[in-house]
């Protein structure tokens, strides 16, 4: 009876510890908090001035038309985050789903080297040492894993991956593109509900922010006008905490809405516009600085 009665207790205690660290109060959580709600170093200073900030332990989404600038934008944002302006740039992993190696590199290297894409894609498929050698410098702050389908399960151990030789989870962790992530036997719309799902508690689980990219509707695939949050393809907008859809009115312009924020102020019509200098062949976007 003694041994049943300990054993008990012991079940109790256990149970009740487990509780107490999912419930606790206010103050009691927000000591004992990590990072999560902290903002990312501001990369585009227009979206940071209009209250639009990525956000540790949270998802965001960036949506547009094939070739929109989606995987463009968060190139820029993984390669100059820096929490001192001196180099000190955000420990990063770059699911790069929807790029191939040549492709991603050329952009990449262009975008880091201030060099048109044209030269940077030839140093690269001619290997060139040089080249190489400075793009690994200004990128060791970044881990890019190249499967084209990889599964949440994949995208769980790349991040225990990198948490084990870097010492810490990813700061950011970018999914381009939410259609290449594969979740077998699913129908579309609700596999994709199921991976935005996923980011959510993959977000809280390392308070890394978790920039997916995605897709819109048929009625916005020209790229030219404001897609409001109703766009986004399969209906995704419940859980992420920011969404900026993409569009390009001119040349030389690409038009950012804030159609969701839940910690500043958005348009869900796409009417909240920030205007970003964009020269494609360079791979350059002005940062409002």
């Amino acid at each position: 009876m003694v041994n049943r009665i300990v054993v008990n207790v012991t079940i109790c205690t256990k149970k009740l510890t487990k509780e107490v660290r999912k419930s606790q109060t206010i103050g009691l959580s927000l000591r004992a908090k990590g990072r999560e709600g902290e903002a990312l170093p501001a990369v585009f200073h227009q979206l940071e001035d209009v209250g639009a900030k990525i956000r540790r332990g949270q998802v965001t989404l960036i949506a547009g038309a094939p070739a929109s600038g989606k995987s463009a934008i968060a190139t820029q944002i993984a390669l100059f985050s820096d929490y001192t302006g001196h180099g000190d740039r955000v420990p990063t992993l770059y699911f790069s789903a929807d790029s191939d190696k040549t492709t991603f590199g050329s952009r990449a290297a262009a975008s880091a080297l201030d060099i048109r894409l044209s030269e940077a894609e030839e140093a690269i498929l001619n290997k060139d040492e040089e080249v190489l050698t400075e793009l690994d410098a200004l990128t060791d702050h970044m881990w890019v894993n190249f499967d084209c389908a990889p599964t949440p399960k994949d995208i769980d151990a790349e991040v225990d991956c990198f948490a084990y030789i870097y010492g810490e989870y990813p700061h950011l962790i970018v999914i381009d593109n939410l259609m290449d992530v594969s979740l077998y036997g699913m129908e579309e719309r609700a596999g994709h509900d199921a991976i935005i799902d996923f980011a959510r508690q993959l977000a809280r689980r390392t308070s890394a922010a978790v920039l997916i990219l995605c897709h819109v509707v048929g009625a916005y695939t020209d790229g030219l006008e404001p897609i409001p949050r109703s766009g986004l393809m399969n209906k995704i907008d419940k859980r992420p905490r920011l969404i900026l859809t993409l569009h390009q009115p001119e040349t030389n312009v690409l038009a950012v809405s804030v159609v969701k924020n839940s910690n500043g102020p958005a348009k869900s019509d796409g009417s909240m516009i920030v205007d970003i200098g964009w020269m494609p062949e360079k791979c350059f976007m002005s940062k409002g600085n």
